[in-house]
């Protein structure tokens, strides 16, 4: 009976350690949504806190999306002179469409509440992705880091906050297991931005390689979702491809690779302090394949920025959006990275800490930049921004309102000449 209890003993003191072990799991996890009780608010208050900053900005060539809605929501059709059905470069019709379907008094305003918007959906989305309390952290770094950078705020106005929104809210459903709202939310954004089809070709490539099974309803949904977008465009303008055609008067540069200095260097003008972003960058991209949802991210901004290399297109500054939440999760995992690395006996919370500092230094510098526009070492930052609308516009507007009839069609020199006088 001895040599049973001594033989089975080390057997009984493994199962209560086991069941010691247990119990006490869920106190030392953190609670499922504590992360996201915890950021919540906070990007919520950044959120708005920008959004006040940059609400006010009117960027000239959204006026001419605008100038489509109105005549839209008017009864006049899809155009911008009344019975000339053309597309004018740079106008997402889409993006026109949702202006007019409220028909707003103050569409400049309600632009901007669009954009804000898509910015939020954005932020959410990536919040939303890691499904597991180590990535949780994470998700919300990147979420602030892409409220905080400028790029998509200097854009309020046009679709492209919209468009970045929608397709992180469609990577966000793929990673949770929603097929059919993926296909939906990426057919909106294709029709929105073509570009969006890199996207669609990113989660492709990921399903097959997580070895997901073929479903063909929710690609259904999408083939037909874009095929209909696409015959309203064909039956609607006499060029439905000139929003895909660039000016290259206005671009930033005359190819992504030349683009992507001015853009960095634009960046570094707002505030040096933008400098962590990449350097944080570094350490996350070499640990993003142990984050499958963050891989999903970065996969698709740098796939988009090679496509532009590769096609050696002229570039706007929001040519690159994709890549401000591709950086935005870089950049968190790299703080996550450092902050594994300092020993357990000290906080390391200090890696957050600093991270946030210096972030939160380069938005608030950015912000006093932009609303000054005398702050910073130069106004090299403006490349970063479509150009806004000046006082010489208004006036001239005023002068024709009040003096020209509401059929006159005023015929322009050159693209800024309306600001200068010479009609």
């Amino acid at each position: 009976m001895c040599h049973h209890d001594v033989r089975w003993l080390p057997v009984q003191r493994a199962v209560i350690i086991a069941a010691m072990a247990q119990t006490k799991t869920p106190t030392t996890q953190p609670k499922p949504g504590r992360t996201e009780l915890i950021a919540g608010p906070l990007l919520i208050l950044l959120l708005v806190g920008l959004g006040l900053a940059f609400i006010d900005r009117r960027p000239d060539r959204a006026f001419i999306t605008y100038r489509y809605a109105q005549n839209l929501a008017a009864g006049h059709g899809f155009v911008y002179n009344t019975g000339d059905p053309h597309l004018v470069s740079g106008v997402s019709p889409l993006y026109a469409a949702l202006l007019a379907a409220i028909d707003p008094a103050d569409l400049p305003l309600f632009g901007s509440l669009l954009g804000a918007a898509g910015i939020a959906l954005g932020s959410a989305a990536l919040l939303a992705m890691p499904s597991d309390a180590k990535g949780r952290p994470v998700g919300a770094g990147a979420a602030a880091i892409m409220l905080a950078f400028p790029l998509l705020w200097l854009t309020l106005g046009l679709e492209t906050a919209l468009w970045i929104g929608l397709c992180l809210a469609g990577i966000a459903l793929y990673l949770r297991g929603v097929p059919w709202g993926t296909a939906l939310i990426l057919a909106l954004a294709t029709v929105l931005h073509p570009e969006t089809l890199i996207l669609a070709g990113v989660l492709v490539a990921a399903a097959i390689v997580e070895g997901r099974p073929f479903d063909v309803v929710p690609v259904s949904l999408y083939t037909v979702g874009v095929l209909a977008g696409l015959i309203w465009a064909l039956n609607t303008f006499d060029n439905p491809l000139a929003f895909l055609q660039i000016d290259p008067t206005d671009t930033l540069a005359p190819n992504a690779w030349v683009g992507l200095g001015a853009f960095f260097a634009a960046l570094f003008d707002l505030s040096l302090l933008w400098l962590v972003l990449p350097m944080l960058a570094v350490p996350g991209v070499l640990h993003v394949h142990a984050h499958p949802w963050a891989l999903v991210v970065v996969g698709w901004g740098l796939l988009h920025v090679a496509v532009l290399a590769i096609l050696f297109v002229p570039v706007y500054p929001w040519s690159f959006a994709p890549l401000v939440p591709t950086f935005a999760v870089m950049a968190a995992l790299g703080v996550a990275w450092i902050g594994q690395r300092i020993p357990a006996e000290q906080p390391r919370w200090i890696a957050v800490v600093l991270a946030v500092l210096l972030i939160g230094g380069a938005a608030g510098e950015s912000v006093v930049t932009v609303l000054t526009t005398s702050a910073g070492r130069g106004t090299d930052w403006l490349a970063l921004a479509p150009a806004p609308v000046l006082a010489r516009d208004r006036e001239v507007g005023a002068w024709l309102q009040e003096n020209t009839p509401p059929s006159a069609v005023i015929g322009l020199s050159t693209a800024d000449s309306l600001g200068t006088g010479a009609l």
